[in-house]
């Protein structure tokens, strides 16, 4: 179809849908920020000492001199986006544009071959990073006032750039972010696609590795960027501690109002508590940031392995309707017991819990006839997960791309099944277990046929249904459920390899 409304599918770099092998890298972005020429001058030095007494030492080999191209290609890359530059600067009869162009030219032939001499190269250098990442995985932007601010610092002390200077570039940063990278698109379907998601969270606060707030002024122009320009992407997460500044909770909160749903407030304590409990050491805990949606990640040392999404609320329904999907009619569970049939709650949970089960077999023989027979060598040649694995620590050493690398616990996250819509479900057997079984308002019979008609006729049990208890509240009644259901899920999940790894969850 080539008409304007055309849907091109499912593609992580387009956002509009996770595909399988979906990698949330958790990139150390200072590795990239001290450019790549050393990466460069790392690897040549890897590969001199390199001896071949083992096909490890040829398939490593294979991958540094591929890791040797992508760099130099990326180096030359800003090369062409300079000489693009110069040109139209020659062009160019209005003053103020030309030296515009010349400063963009100057910057490509600095970054990211090298480290970045100002604020404004550095954001360059960052942007770069983005657009070769996102086309096949999802790049977040990591720890942002962190790793940025000795630039900005930098700057602002010689007066070489202001507020208004920066905020300029934070809001130009929300406007790429709107844009989609992805050239397999046509411009129809970019433009169409524009402000899409693509994941990229921008974690901001939290503490230092000694346990200080770790906010700063680039922290408040971050918000005040979003206040300003209120696009939905970027997006961003404030982590907040005990003792985060009043008035930068005050200015988050100011930019939560305007509606736009950021920032996303992530408490320290939980994550840093997850973290350590994983056997992180809590000075690497610390410095975590949230990829994706709510990853926590520590940047350099885990990377994020993807798989397709599981919807959780499907299963439910199937399970409401015996095992029968009511949108196509088709049998998916056949001998499924009637739902009606079940006098207790316990004996109903436990029942959908036997369902889940069973699709989650099914979702991972899928997974593994679809995906388990590709063969290794793709990824020693793919672009993105080289430049993945260059600013992971040890990436050179160890000389394979994420994906053949081995776990390394506690840092690896390499869940194959997404898991969504859990919540969903989790408020929908609250209210059942309140509405039929505990007060018996009603009956799962009654509640099937007013789902049926999309509640239609039945306003009455909408509304009991409306009423109930949800999770988020500090509800225990619907809490407990969701504590319960998340535990099932894992301990379901780890039964599970894949490609010999044991799948886990990150789930606070």
């Amino acid at each position: 179809m080539r008409s304007k409304d055309e849907f091109r599918g499912a593609y992580a770099g387009s956002g509009l849908c996770l595909s399988f092998n979906f990698t949330d890298c958790y990139t150390d972005f200072t590795g990239w920020l001290n450019g790549l020429n050393p990466i460069i001058k790392e690897i040549e030095e890897e590969l001199r000492n390199l001896r071949f007494f083992s096909l490890d030492a040829v398939g490593k080999k294979l991958f540094l001199t591929a890791s040797l191209t992508v760099l130099k290609a990326v180096i030359r890359l800003a090369e062409r986006y300079a000489e693009a530059a110069e040109k139209l600067a020659g062009a160019e009869e209005d003053p103020l544009r030309k030296k515009h162009l010349e400063k963009i030219a100057d910057t490509c032939r600095w970054v990211p071959a090298n480290s970045p001499k100002s604020f404004y190269q550095a954001m360059q250098s960052l942007w770069f990073n983005q657009i070769l990442s996102t086309p096949t995985s999802t790049h977040n932007f990591g720890r942002f006032d962190q790793y940025m601010y000795p630039f900005f610092k930098r700057d602002r002390g010689k007066g070489q750039i202001s507020d208004e200077e920066v905020m300029a570039l934070l809001c130009e940063l929300r406007l790429k972010c709107m844009r989609p990278e992805n050239i397999k698109l046509s411009r129809a379907k970019r433009s169409q696609h524009a402000g899409f998601a693509k994941w990229r969270n921008m974690t901001i606060g939290g503490v230092t590795a000694d346990g200080k707030d770790a906010s700063n002024e680039l922290t408040y122009l971050v918000l005040e960027a979003a206040n300003r320009l209120r696009t939905p992407h970027h997006t961003i997460t404030l982590r907040v501690h005990e003792g985060t500044p009043e008035d930068l909770m005050v200015k988050a909160l100011e930019v939560v109002r305007t509606g736009i749903g950021m920032p996303a407030l992530a408490l320290d304590k939980s994550f840093i508590d997850y973290l350590t409990h994983g056997e992180i050491p809590l000075e690497e805990a610390r410095n975590y940031h949230l990829a994706g949606c709510v990853d926590p990640a520590i940047p350099g040392k885990a990377s994020f392995l993807a798989g397709l999404f599981f919807v959780v609320p499907k299963v439910f329904e199937i399970f409401l309707n015996n095992g029968v999907d009511p949108r196509t009619g088709l049998e998916i569970r056949p001998g499924q017991p009637g739902v009606e049939e079940y006098r207790t709650f316990e004996d109903f949970y436990a029942a959908f819990k036997a369902s889940l089960s069973y699709f989650i077999g099914l979702w991972h023989e899928h997974s593994f006839l679809l995906n388990g027979h590709q063969g290794d060598i793709q990824s020693y040649y793919d672009v993105v997960e080289i430049l993945d694995t260059m600013l992971m620590q040890d990436g050179i050493k160890i000389g394979k791309p994420l994906t053949k690398r081995d776990a390394v616990p506690p840092y690896d996250f390499r869940a194959v099944m997404v898991p969504v819509g859990a919540i969903n479900v989790v408020d929908s057997l609250a209210a059942i277990k309140m509405l039929v079984f505990d007060e018996k308002k009603t009956t799962i019979k009654n509640l099937k046929q007013a789902l049926a008609v999309n509640w239609e006729g039945h306003e009455g049990v909408r509304k009991m249904c409306l009423q109930a208890p949800k999770y988020g509240n500090d509800i225990d009644y619907v809490d407990s459920i969701a504590r319960d259901l998340y535990k099932f899920l894992i301990d379901e999940e780890t039964k599970y390899h894949t490609y010999g790894r044991p799948c886990r969850h990150d789930i606070i």
